[in-house]
């Protein structure tokens, strides 16, 4: 998973925040700095970032196989929760 998570850090600095916002810290090095402001548009921001970037490939093979139990396509089912 830590593949993974590299990826999203990545996929993150290229995401088109709003102009008016600042641009989030690494989520790998600074999650524990964020204020709530950062809180605030990371929640604005994952819905559709997940959207874009998830794939079965990045999530745990075990939450995977149970999401899937409930939803065929559990990325899809993991984004709308």
């Amino acid at each position: 998973m830590k593949a993974a998570a590299k990826k999203y850090a990545q996929f993150l600095r290229q995401f088109p925040f709003p102009k008016v916002w600042a641009r989030l810290q690494s989520p790998l090095h600074h999650l524990k700095s964020y204020k709530s402001n950062d809180h605030a548009h990371w929640g604005a921001v994952v819905p559709g970032l997940l959207r874009i970037w998830l794939e079965g490939a990045h999530i745990d093979t075990y939450f995977l196989a149970e999401a899937k139990r409930v939803e065929d396509n559990a990325v899809d089912f993991i984004v709308a929760t």
